[in-house]
């Protein structure tokens, strides 16, 4: 296929990868209510504002500090959705472009990899979700008793994509190490000590 073709199949491409994210970020709007409060709901919120000072680190108030943080906020929460729930759809268009210039054994490791990889994130993202309020509790608790806390729901929202993400990778670490063995870009133990093995024996 001449490169032009290439071009153009990756701009088609790339155009349903964005329209799928914009329809779910669409339709995710009609929903942002119910999604801010799902990924706020991990921080241990006061009763009321103006309750915040005597909890001291128990709980913290969650607040927008500026003019255009709810409207951003609400963009950020939205794309997030759309990113997310048309995964499949703009996983797919990139192994449509990818899958053609792949051997049948690459395409083989490239499914088994995909197959194993999906679940493993998914694993590590609902665990992340899972200890999120006690990792929150604890940073409160350093808070002194004079002081209150008032997190912006923006932060809050950086802070959950991070832990997601540091723990969807992690749990990918594994996955990794193994395909890098089976590339032989490393070696296993075992294999390592046959070599040194040999080495002696070829000195000795």
């Amino acid at each position: 296929m001449p490169l032009a073709e290439h071009l153009r199949e990756l701009r088609n491409r790339l155009a349903k990868a964005v329209i799928a994210i914009v329809v779910v970020a669409i339709v995710a709007a009609f929903y942002q209510k119910q999604l801010t409060d799902f990924l706020s709901s991990p921080v241990p919120k006061c009763p009321g504002r103006d309750l915040a000072q005597s909890h001291g680190g128990n709980c913290a108030v969650v607040v927008f500090n500026s003019l255009s943080s709810p409207f951003t906020t609400i963009v950020k929460v939205c794309l997030l959705a759309g990113v997310t729930v048309s995964s499949p759809i703009w996983l797919y268009q990139l192994w449509a472009f990818l899958a053609p210039g792949l051997h049948k054994n690459e395409k083989k490791y490239t499914i088994a990899f995909v197959a194993t990889a999906a679940p493993l994130f998914v694993a590590g993202a609902y665990l992340a979700y899972e200890i999120m309020p006690m990792s929150m509790r604890v940073l409160l608790k350093i808070t002194p008793d004079s002081a209150a806390n008032t997190l912006n729901l923006d932060d809050i929202l950086d802070f959950t994509v991070r832990m997601i993400l540091v723990f969807g990778l992690a749990f990918e670490l594994p996955l990794l190490l193994v395909m890098m063995n089976i590339a032989g870009m490393r070696t296993s133990p075992c294999s390592a000590r046959r070599v040194m093995r040999r080495c002696t024996r070829r000195s000795t």
